[in-house]
């Protein structure tokens, strides 16, 4: 199987990268930040530009696209509007496009933390109120990508933890950050969070797209929830073991 991750240099791009290249032929992209992994080859993709991805796609052939493309942080989203719509609508859009023209499995990966809360539990069929504008864009491009193919995956991600590279941080780096710098970190105590490893998400992928499994959107989570205070702790005595077990070497 032939499978193109678009999104390579972020942390799970990146992880299904290494992952997937003993197992398919395996093509990743990247778009700012070129990245090198051994046994794969890494392509520059502007998705944003319909004739440049044509190309791509015409040139690969890919079975499968994983599309991992999109800022992860909300503040970005928030800051340009215009950006962050090319990125989360207007790639999905083009690639939903290319993929359902050629009959090929298009895997997206979201989150589920679109929902403000208000009004009871969310049902993912319903175009609910949105907290913010990373938000809106998260359910505008699932939308872009179930209306359109007859052949696709919507991952949900919340929280994801493991071990990446120097191109993204997560919520654990982003925590690990300030407590480096001496900063207050400001958490919530009533929003519980699902932790997932990466190699497990990993492996549903996997599977997900060497097996018939199409048109449905999943939710990938841990075992456990934590709250956000809760998750600091635990991460904080982390911090602090490898911090003491670095200076000992």
């Amino acid at each position: 199987m032939r499978i193109l991750i678009i999104g390579g240099s972020g942390f799970s791009g990146w992880n299904l990268s290494l992952e997937l290249k003993n197992k398919h032929e395996t093509y990743s992209s990247y778009f700012s930040h070129p990245f090198n992994i051994d046994e794969i080859k890494s392509v520059f993709i502007y998705i944003t530009y319909k004739a440049l991805l044509k190309r791509t796609l015409d040139t690969i052939e890919p079975d499968v696209v994983v599309n991992y493309s999109g800022l992860t942080k909300v503040a970005p989203c928030e800051i340009n509007h215009c950006r962050a719509f090319d990125l989360h609508c207007r790639n999905a859009y083009n690639l939903e496009l290319f993929s359902s023209s050629r009959n090929k499995k298009l895997t997206h990966f979201s989150t589920d933390l679109f929902y403000s809360g208000y009004g009871g539990f969310c049902n993912q069929y319903l175009f609910t109120k949105h907290v913010n504008f990373y938000a809106k864009l998260i359910r505008i491009s699932e939308h872009f990508e179930s209306s359109i193919s007859s052949n696709y995956m919507i991952l949900h991600l919340a929280l994801i933890y493991g071990w990446g590279n120097l191109n993204s941080d997560l919520f654990i780096d982003w925590m690990f950050n300030l407590h480096r710098s001496n900063k207050k970190l400001l958490l919530f105590t009533d929003q519980f969070l699902s932790m997932l490893w990466v190699k497990d998400a990993i492996s549903v992928v996997d599977w997900i797209n060497t097996n018939d499994i199409k048109n449905e959107t999943i939710n990938l989570e841990g075992p456990e929830k934590s709250a956000g205070m809760n998750l600091e702790k635990v991460a904080l005595n982390y911090f602090i073991i490898i911090m003491t077990v670095s200076q000992k070497s």
